[in-house]
C-alpha cells in the first residue's frame, strides 16, 4: 500500500489522518511571524479570519490549501466517496486556544457536528457515504507536553456514526459525560488522576505533530486542543476559559480550513443558521470571493460545493 492510499485509509476508519508538511524551518517562523503582526493589528483578538489576513497572509495560506499533498488526499477522498469536495470557508487563525484541564469548560472535548443531532434532517445525512465534512488543522509548533501546540483525538468515533452504531456512540458518550461531571463538581477527585488516566479510559491519543503538518479531522469525530501544562497556569494571563496571553515566542498558532461535500454543507448550514449568533451562507460567499484573487480552481470548486448544497431547503 502506497503512503497515499494509508493517508485516506486512515481517515476513512480512524477518522483523522496526517499528512507530513516539508517546509522549511525559515518558512514557517516567516509565517508564524506574519501571522503575529496581523494579530496585533487587529487588537490582539483571539483570532483571525481570513478578510482579517493582509494580501500577504491570504496569499501563504491559500498556498498551503492548494499544495499538492492537500490535492492529493481529497482528490482521494472525493473518488472513495463518490461525491465533489473542496476546501471551504471559513479559514481561520487561533492564536494561543489553550485547553486547561483543570479550568476549561469539559475538558475541551467535543464533536463540530455536534449541533446538528438536534435535527431529523441533519441526523438522516450524517451516516451517508456522501456526507463529508471536516477541518484541515496545520499546527506551527511542535504539540509538546508543557504548551500543547496540536490536537487530541478519539479514533473511530466517526465510524459509530458513519456506521449507524448507536450503543457504542452512547458508551463513548457516557465517559465523556462522567468526566465532564468530575471536572466540574468533583474536581479535588479529578485532580487526583494525571491527564493520561482519562486518555487511556477514552481510548484518546494526543497527535505528535512537527510545524506545518496537516491534520484532517472529520467533523464527527471527538476531538479537542492538546492540553498544556496546569503549572503554567498562574504564569501567564487568563484572558477566558480557553485563551491566554503568552510570549510571542511559544505562542500556538493553529491555522483551520474546513471541507467538504455539499451533503455535508447542506446538514452544517441547517444547523449553523439556527444558532445564535448565525453562520450565513453569505458570510462563505464573501470569503469565496476573495479566493479568485489568488487560486481561480479553488473558488469555482468551492462555490459549486456551497451553490449545490440544497441551500434554499435548509433557509425554510
Amino acid at each position: 500500500m502506497n503512503n497515499n492510499n494509508l493517508i485516506l485509509k486512515n481517515y476513512l476508519s480512524l477518522g483523522y489522518t496526517v499528512i507530513n508538511n516539508e517546509i522549511k524551518k525559515k518558512e514557517i517562523e516567516y509565517l508564524r511571524k506574519l501571522i503575529l503582526i496581523n494579530y496585533y493589528n487587529n487588537n490582539k483578538k483571539n483570532y483571525l479570519s481570513f478578510q482579517c489576513c493582509n494580501e500577504e497572509l491570504q496569499s501563504l495560506v491559500i498556498k498551503f490549501l492548494t499544495n499538492n499533498l492537500q490535492s492529493i488526499f481529497l482528490n482521494n477522498l472525493e473518488l472513495e466517496s463518490n461525491t465533489k469536495i473542496s476546501v471551504l470557508p471559513r479559514i481561520h487563525i487561533m492564536i494561543n486556544y489553550h485547553v486547561n484541564r483543570l479550568k476549561s469548560p469539559g475538558v475541551g472535548w467535543h464533536r463540530d457536528c455536534g449541533g446538528e443531532f438536534k435535527y431529523k434532517y441533519c441526523s438522516n445525512l450524517l451516516s451517508k457515504k456522501e456526507y463529508v465534512f471536516g477541518k484541515i488543522g496545520i499546527y506551527l509548533q511542535n504539540n509538546s507536553n508543557s504548551i500543547g501546540g496540536g490536537i487530541d483525538l478519539i479514533p473511530k468515533s466517526s465510524y459509530y456514526i458513519k456506521n449507524n452504531l448507536p450503543l457504542k456512540r452512547k458508551i463513548l458518550g457516557f465517559k465523556i459525560r462522567i468526566i465532564r461531571i468530575m471536572h466540574k463538581f468533583f474536581s479535588i477527585i479529578y485532580k487526583l488522576f494525571n491527564e493520561n488516566f482519562f486518555m487511556r479510559i477514552l481510548k484518546a491519543i494526543k497527535i505528535d505533530t512537527n510545524p506545518g503538518d496537516m491534520v484532517f479531522f472529520d467533523s464527527r469525530t471527538i476531538h479537542r486542543g492538546s492540553p498544556f501544562d496546569e503549572r503554567l497556569t498562574n504564569k501567564f494571563r487568563k484572558i477566558d476559559d480557553f485563551y491566554y496571553d503568552m510570549p510571542d515566542e511559544i505562542a500556538k498558532i493553529s491555522i483551520y480550513f474546513q471541507f467538504g461535500s455539499s451533503t455535508g454543507t447542506s446538514s452544517y448550514f441547517y444547523d449553523r443558521i439556527r444558532r445564535q449568533p448565525a453562520e450565513t451562507p453569505e458570510m462563505w460567499k464573501k470569503e469565496i470571493e476573495l479566493y479568485k484573487k489568488y487560486s481561480t480552481e479553488l473558488y469555482e470548486k468551492s462555490l459549486h460545493i456551497l451553490n449545490n448544497s440544497n441551500l434554499e431547503k435548509i433557509l425554510r
